[in-house]
């Protein structure tokens, strides 16, 4: 072997860690796609699916809606105004690519999401393993089959990352942009508004105007987006605000954040736990994983002191009190690991407080449920 080959062979490029998290991501996915856990009774999937007969592996429930919509808009025959609830720029993607580019798409601004992750990682100080654990923490978390398959997880944390890094970089205009369109998303993508907020409220503390104007242009462009779609509500419905009027039809209520996680244990959820205990073992204790790395990223962050840290440790705060607020009455963790699932900064506290031995006792625990509630949710089964 020559020298001049020896050399070649140590400049080889390596793929990046965020592209093995992605593609290990799909794989998992996959897997969950080729499990077969069986499929529901007709008269179940009826029960509980609208649009069931269209159902098939990462086409179920909410991914149906948004197929209904960008086939028929928000006046689907039959169903009334309820769709309204889902906001419109996943339909508006569909709409134009159609179910199955639409999935491609999907793919697509995942891979986007797990780039700027590793970038964002990076800027508030996650170097090294931590950083990479981060990544992968996200890439298993139980909730990752809504990231494939056509849900608008994936798009409201596209618009929060790309919104962050943008902003640091100094490029409000795009920031802005960024959050006009995150905020068609998903409602809870508005609450992204909370960092440039926090951002001016700084400002406006220690006297200085620094970039207070790009700042204030990623705030307006983040509720920009959710007024457009108010208006058009306005128009066409008569009333601006029947997304959150609407969530009556889905038995949708906001409770005190102690209430989403310890629901099994509660009164209220009592006979749900006793139905399955193992089962709601499982996931309250996998919600206070998440809840834990939650609070070690606040503490981290409330340590560096600066603004934009200050910011994120708002954002954290505000994500996690609406993933316990907000449920379905009735139902004990109804789509909590869903909302928990985005909250990225859950991911870096686990990553960097946890010893090595726990951080892979926690991935493992995260796969195992991911694989098997992505499985259930492939084949028509309820899992959120």
């Amino acid at each position: 072997m020559t020298a001049a080959t020896v050399s070649r062979e140590r400049v080889r490029p390596r793929a990046p860690a965020w592209v093995w998290a992605f593609l290990g991501h799909e794989v998992l996915v996959a897997a969950c796609v080729l499990m077969t856990p069986g499929t529901p009774a007709t008269g179940t999937l009826r029960e509980n699916m609208m649009f069931f007969s269209h159902a098939h592996f990462l086409f179920q429930y909410d991914s149906l809606w948004f197929l209904a919509i960008a086939h028929y808009g928000y006046r689907i025959p039959g169903v009334g105004p309820g769709a309204t609830v889902f906001f419109p720029l996943l339909p508006l993607v569909l709409h134009v690519t159609g179910a199955r580019v639409g999935l491609v798409v999907q793919q697509g601004a995942l891979a986007a999401v797990f780039w700027l992750l590793y970038r964002v990682l990076g800027r508030f100080g996650m170097t090294g393993t931590a950083r990479v654990r981060a990544l992968w923490l996200f890439a298993v978390n139980p909730a990752a089959i809504y990231f494939s398959a056509l849900y608008a997880e994936t798009w409201m944390m596209l618009s929060a990352l790309a919104g962050m890094e943008l902003a640091a970089s100094r490029r409000y205009p795009y920031a802005a942009a960024a959050g006009f369109l995150g905020s068609l998303a998903a409602a809870p993508a508005v609450l992204t508004g909370v960092i440039p907020l926090v951002l001016l409220v700084w400002r406006l503390v220690n006297r200085t105007r620094r970039d207070w104007a790009g700042i204030f242009a990623w705030g307006a462009g983040i509720g920009a987006g959710v007024g457009a779609y108010a208006i058009y509500l306005a128009i066409v419905f008569g009333h601006p605000l029947l997304f959150v009027s609407e969530q009556h039809r889905w038995n949708g209520v906001l409770t005190a954040p102690w209430t989403g996680w310890l629901g099994p244990f509660l009164p209220a959820g009592r006979v749900e736990y006793l139905h399955d205990p193992g089962l709601f073992i499982l996931l309250f204790a996998v919600a206070t994983l998440l809840l834990a790395g939650s609070v070690f990223e606040v503490q981290r962050l409330f340590r560096r002191r600066d603004d934009w840290s200050v910011a994120l440790l708002a954002y954290v705060v505000t994500m996690t009190v609406l993933a316990f607020s907000f449920g379905t009455r009735g139902h004990v963790y109804h789509s909590t690991l869903r909302f928990l699932s985005p909250i990225f900064p859950a991911y870096m506290g686990l990553a960097a407080r946890l010893p090595s031995v726990l951080y892979w006792s926690v991935a493992t625990l995260f796969t195992v449920v991911a694989l098997r509630g992505g499985s259930l949710f492939a084949h028509g089964w309820f899992f959120q």
